[in-house]
């Protein structure tokens, strides 16, 4: 709670900052004083984590002065902090373009880059603050989130410039412990985050997908979502997703589901994630994450063939050829082995030529989230056979928030399964990774674990 007296300071002790009876500025000494005491409320509420009464603040600031880059940045600020990329890059970008010297804007506008896999924009915005500043200690410590590689570098140049920074230094001796002590070698593995989940959001469980996209917020890192992520179609993009997890569109990539199909056409999810969704009328493509390689394939086989000789197998054994990683993860909607709410279905053959090749290439782990629960399963071939060795570990997550339930036809290879509702947290390392489901508050199932990449 702010303090009463905080809302009606005196400057001189005569001039009041606010009008407590909310009469507007009549001159720009009024003016100025304002905006230093929304300011000073928005701050105040930004800290306490109040960030309806600091929005409020921030675009009181805008209106009275439209000119300056303050109320942008601080608005941008606030968005930054609710997961809002998208709008906190608009506002960022505005007060960026009004004061194009601070070297503060710039810096979180760079984050707001990182934040959404940008990171030769956000580099491009450190060094603008370098070639200005070139021992700044905000920009050095960017360098280290958006260089893992070099962060023991950019940790040595701050402790160097600044001796008594203790976070600093601890922050430097975790990495010389991850690589094996202080001698030379490469980087620290610090890996990447990817979160996903499917089954999302629909206009009737606005309140659920709101509380995982608050999830999502709280985890910085790329976002993939596994297919069925609006219901009932693909329509219903702009009503029934944006609202909640349109926030972290920046940072999504997504997998087509049924449900995208449901009109008849994924033409909707195309139109919303662009080229996120894959070519128009594909919906399957890959893309590079720290050390590992990331398929999204389209399993909707009645709309997109995913068979032998089709397009999208040509198109996945050319990829998986051309793949350098050690680390492989695939992504397509409909699992090939779960557990159900119907006796004796446990599996679908419709997705077995994408195991065939994907377990000949040596890939790790295959995400789906068509069943509308969280299971992990054991290691298996393709045929449903244990292997430990070179078989694909696969984990749904249909907890994204529209409806969940527990199957009751349960694969003999399951080795979790819950109804709670939630997100998976990736952590992919060069030559590993591990799993953590993040559960909405007040449920009480975790999950969490760690495999290795064959």
């Amino acid at each position: 709670m702010i303090p009463n007296a905080l809302k009606c300071l005196s400057v001189a002790t005569t001039l009041l900052l606010v009008d407590c009876r909310g009469r507007e500025p009549a001159s720009s000494l009024e003016r100025d004083a304002a905006i230093l005491t929304a300011r000073t409320l928005g701050l105040a509420y930004l800290r306490s984590q109040q960030f309806a009464p600091a929005e409020t603040a921030f675009a009181k600031i805008v209106a009275l002065a439209p000119d300056q880059a303050l109320g942008y940045a601080n608005l941008g600020l606030v968005h930054l902090r609710l997961g809002r990329y998208d709008a906190a890059e608009r506002e960022i970008r505005r007060a960026a373009a009004l004061d194009t010297a601070s070297d503060d804007i710039a810096l979180t506008l760079a984050k707001v880059y990182e934040l959404t896999g940008r990171t030769a924009v956000a580099r491009r915005e450190v060094d603008r603050v370098l070639r200005r500043s070139p021992e700044d200690l905000r920009a050095l410590y960017e360098l280290a989130a958006l260089e893992p590689a070099s962060k023991e570098t950019y940790l040595r140049r701050i402790v160097a410039r600044a001796p008594s920074n203790v976070a600093a230094r601890l922050e430097l001796v975790d990495v010389l412990l991850a690589r094996g002590g202080g001698g030379g070698g490469g980087g620290a593995d610090s890996g990447v985050v990817l979160i996903v989940a499917g089954n999302i959001a629909s206009c009737g469980t606005e309140e659920r997908a709101e509380s995982t996209a608050d999830l999502v917020a709280g985890i910085p890192g790329t976002v993939l979502t596994l297919g069925d992520n609006v219901f009932p179609d693909a329509t219903y993009y702009q009503s029934c997703y944006d609202p909640t997890w349109g926030r972290h569109k920046a940072r999504t990539w997504a997998t087509l589901g049924n449900h995208e199909y449901q009109s008849g056409s994924a033409d909707g999810a195309f139109d919303y994630f662009g080229d996120r969704a894959g070519p128009r009328g594909q919906g399957y493509y890959s893309f590079d994450l720290g050390a590992w390689h990331i398929i999204v394939l389209n399993s909707n086989a009645t709309h997109v063939p995913d068979g032998v000789g089709s397009a999208q197998d040509v198109w996945l054994q050319n990829d998986l050829a051309a793949n350098p990683k050690k680390c492989t993860l695939a992504a397509f909607h409909q699992p090939r082995f779960f557990s159900s709410n119907t006796a004796g279905w446990t599996s679908d053959e419709s997705v077995t030529n994408l195991w065939n090749r994907l377990y000949a290439a040596g890939a790790d782990l295959v995400l789906n989230g068509q069943q509308h629960q969280y299971e992990r399963l054991a290691s298996m071939t393709p045929d449903g056979a244990l292997d430990s060795v070179r078989g694909l570990r696969s984990i749904d997550v249909g907890t994204g928030g529209e409806s969940t339930a527990l199957p009751v036809a349960i694969h003999p290879n399951s080795e979790v399964i819950s109804d709670a509702f939630g997100v998976l947290k990736l952590t992919l390392y060069a030559d590993r990774y591990t799993w953590e489901f993040v559960p909405l508050p007040g449920e009480t199932f975790h999950d969490q674990g760690s495999g290795t990449c064959h």
